[in-house]
């Protein structure tokens, strides 16, 4: 810590403790965001089902008269119950948010503690008590060096308060007490017969509701003077503070713009990182992906689609002693005359594996996939056979597909629609194809035409019939997305139609009946996409993933050599924030995973090394809605008003732990656009609190507006005024020191046991061994 700071610091104790000596302001007071937090905390355990008395009672830990930290003024000394009530929120804390990253998969729950406690599993509250019980021992023993310095913290900020004339008021207290209260009840409701037998039962026989009321306005204090101590560091960083706080950690605040993509060849590297500008660079990404697959999406959408039409029709044919219609039909499609296969001369492995199958039979008919094409392939043995037998095959090409039928301009068509599709004001190629909507729209007009008989239609159009659709109707007897919209509208009546649209496909539904018991009997045609705008589609699906778009990174003066990161983080010179990029300069990077080699490249865009100017604002937002919302809105707003902006923000998270509070709430992240106008109004100065209709008229934000400063301003200040509260807080604790002889007391010696199955505890602590039932 510099000289600087070192001053500051003792102007700021000095403004504090003789504020007489600075113009006066009257510094209100906060409510501190402990409150609801620690409340929620303890009253979640009241859900305790009943649990045996806790390992730390079974060893008798808690002795009254060991002081681990000495107060300097005398009032704060902290004592084992303090420090072991401590420690036990911290154990239930942390084991309750473990069991969150569990239940919606951000944490691996390899012992699934968070399934369905019927099943094996935990619920919150359960595992949370039963880990802080069984490991709270362990804590005390040989984990007890971050609850220290935290007890450290509360007892040195509450001495300097002490010495600086601060004590809790009427509210502080009454907050306090309420806690206690709500304690109380709880315990009582869920069957203890005191808060002590609650608190005995959680974290051992020493600790008493007392203790706990201690800490708590220990706490209260804490925060109260901790606050102080923060505004009077905020209202005096100056922009100069925040400039050479910047300039001091670079990485966190000069941002650079950047395109990238994976290349698979070191050729298509190369080409990219030659490219004279970003559009260049996007063009040559979207051609590749053009070019590497065209011509599987044209097959799938053609010679499949053919071939697969054709298997539908052979397949319902055979040869026997009623004719030769299977024999008629190849020969009409131009098959090969019947030919003997043997497993040694077939070469292509797909047509083998198919024709040598045991469990092959005569007549049997398919379409087998392969590198060049599809075989449509029938089987005229008798029986199956390993070693010889005789078929009839056809393979049906894979091609490009430069031409569809009669357009030759197909497969230029298709890449202009893509080139197209990427541009703001796009010119898309005329073509005669028609896609889903369009067919079932041409569908749609026979249908509504005066005395049209709709059954008929849908028969001369090919529709599939199902009888008796409901919801829980399986997809196998008809398209689910059907099935979801049909029986989700009870609007849809005998002889009336509907279209559902999925993807490049549309179906239109014609209800032939529904009976009182909304029964359904359907028939629906599908519609495709005509395969011009089914390759498009596919293409243009895959083209999304890697297509080239603005990324932007933070600079990394760390960065190891011969990497991406340190490449577009050089700079001109050490001395400046001057970027050695130039817009538009490329580079790739080789990496080998797996056996695969991957080119990497990366082109700077836009003016390299830059600050986020955009405005953002230092504030906090709630929405009130539903029943009675403007009682509610009062309410919140009354718990707000009157108080400085650190105070009002703490107490609306207090009122209501889903607001917003954030010291960079950014244009982009709010969706109303009725707070967006107020927040980034002209008209907002510092402290504003307002009611704000929300846009939909359903109710009202209370929103606090503190000040707007550009993006990199806000963040800075909120990281410069944590350091150096950081930096006040070590100076404040340095002469404090543990008791070593009470610490090494603490937590008895216990068996080492394994983690059991059912259970896991957070990284870095002891798995609970399970609760215990009442």
């Amino acid at each position: 810590m510099g000289k600087g700071s070192r001053n500051r610091q003792l102007h700021l104790q000095d403004r504090v403790e003789n504020p007489q000596k600075y113009k006066k302001k009257k510094v209100r007071k906060p409510l501190p965001t402990w409150v609801t937090p620690l409340v929620s905390i303890i009253l979640v355990v009241a859900v305790l089902f009943g649990v045996g008395a806790s390992i730390v009672s079974k060893y008798g830990l808690v002795q009254r008269t060991r002081v681990i930290i000495e107060s300097q003024t005398g009032k704060f000394d902290v004592n084992q119950q303090i420090a072991t009530y401590i420690a036990w929120q911290r154990l239930y804390s942390d084991a309750a948010y473990y069991w969150l990253l569990c239940k919606y998969g951000i944490q691996e729950d390899t012992y699934g503690i968070a399934k369905d406690p019927s099943k094996g599993g935990f619920t919150q509250d359960q595992y949370a008590l039963s880990f802080a019980q069984t490991t709270l021992d362990t804590m005390l023993r040989d984990s007890i060096d971050d609850v220290v310095e935290e007890l450290k913290n509360y007892v040195a900020v509450c001495d300097a308060a002490y010495k600086a004339g601060v004590r809790l008021d009427d509210a502080d207290k009454a907050r306090v007490e309420e806690s206690m209260d709500s304690l109380t009840a709880t315990a009582q409701n869920y069957g203890y017969s005191s808060l002590n037998a609650f608190l005995t039962n959680a974290m051992g026989k020493g600790v008493r509701a007392g203790d706990v009321e201690k800490t708590l306005e220990m706490i209260q204090l804490h925060d109260k003077y901790y606050t102080m101590i923060q505004v009077e560091y905020e209202k005096i960083v100056t922009p100069a503070d925040l400039a050479a706080f910047r300039d001091a950690n670079p990485d966190d605040y000069y941002k650079l713009d950047y395109i990238a993509f994976a290349a698979n060849t070191k050729e298509l590297a190369e080409k990219l990182t030659a490219a004279k500008d970003a559009d260049e660079f996007k063009a040559i990404v979207l051609q590749n992906h053009f070019d590497t697959n065209y011509k599987t999406a044209y097959n799938k959408y053609t010679t499949q689609v053919s071939v697969g039409e054709l298997y539908k029709e052979v397949s319902r044919l055979m040869d026997g002693a009623n004719g030769t219609a299977l024999s008629d039909k190849l020969d009409e499609l131009g098959f090969e005359a019947k030919t003997e296969y043997t497993a040694a001369a077939t070469e292509n492995e797909d047509l083998k594996k198919w024709l040598f199958d045991k469990n092959r039979k005569q007549n049997d008919v398919a379409t087998v996939a392969t590198t060049d094409g599809i075989y449509l392939v029938a089987f005229y043995s008798e029986a199956a056979s390993t070693e010889k037998v005789e078929a009839r095959a056809k393979l049906y090409a894979f091609v490009d597909g430069e031409t569809h039928g009669d357009d030759t301009a197909f497969k230029a068509n298709v890449l202009t629609y893509l080139q197209e599709s990427k541009k703001t004001e796009p010119k898309y190629p005329e073509v005669s194809y028609l896609d889903d909507v369009d067919k079932a729209k041409a569908l749609e007009e026979l249908l509504k035409a005066e005395g049209a008989d709709r059954a008929q239609i849908m028969k001369d159009q090919g529709a599939v019939e199902v009888d008796d659709v409901t919801s829980s109707t399986s997809a196998d007897k008809i398209v689910e997305v059907v099935r979801d919209e049909v029986c989700g509208s009870s609007t849809l009546k005998t002889g009336e139609y509907t279209r559902v649209e999925s993807g490049s496909t549309c179906y239109v539904v014609y209800v032939r009946n529904v009976d009182e018991n909304e029964f359904y009997d359907l028939s629906y045609v599908t519609l495709n996409a005509d395969p011009y705008y089914q390759i498009i589609h596919e293409l243009n699906s895959s083209l999304t993933s890697v297509y080239p778009t603005n990324k932007t990174v933070n600079m990394d003066s760390d960065a190891a050599e011969n990497t991406f990161e340190a490449w577009i983080s050089e700079r001109a010179s050490k001395d400046s924030f001057v970027s050695a990029r130039k817009e538009f300069d490329a580079k790739y990077f080789e990496t080998t995973k797996d056996k695969v080699t991957t080119y990497n490249t990366y082109m700077v865009v836009n003016t390299p090394l830059y600050l986020d100017t955009a405005n953002s604002v230092n504030g906090g937002y709630l929405l009130l809605n539903g029943t009675d919302y403007e009682k509610k809105a009062q309410a919140a707003l009354e718990a707000v008003q009157g108080k400085g902006y650190f105070a009002a923000l703490s107490a609306l998270q207090a009122h209501n732990s889903s607001a917003t509070v954030n010291a960079t709430i950014l244009e982009g992240g709010i969706s109303d656009a009725n707070l967006k106008a107020w927040f980034f109004s002209d008209a907002r100065k510092a402290n504003d609190i307002e009611l704000v209709k929300n846009t939909s008229g359903t109710g009202v934000y209370l929103a606090i507006f503190v000040e707007a400063r550009p993006t990199w301003e806000n963040n800075a200040k909120k990281a410069f005024v944590a350091e150096e509260m950081a930096e006040w807080l070590k100076g404040l604790t340095a002469s404090y020191t543990a008791n070593e002889k009470v610490l090494n007391k603490l937590g008895d010696p216990t068996p080492e046991t394994a983690a059991p199955t059912g259970t896991q505890a957070p990284t870095g602590t002891t798995a609970p061994t399970g609760t215990t039932a009442a």
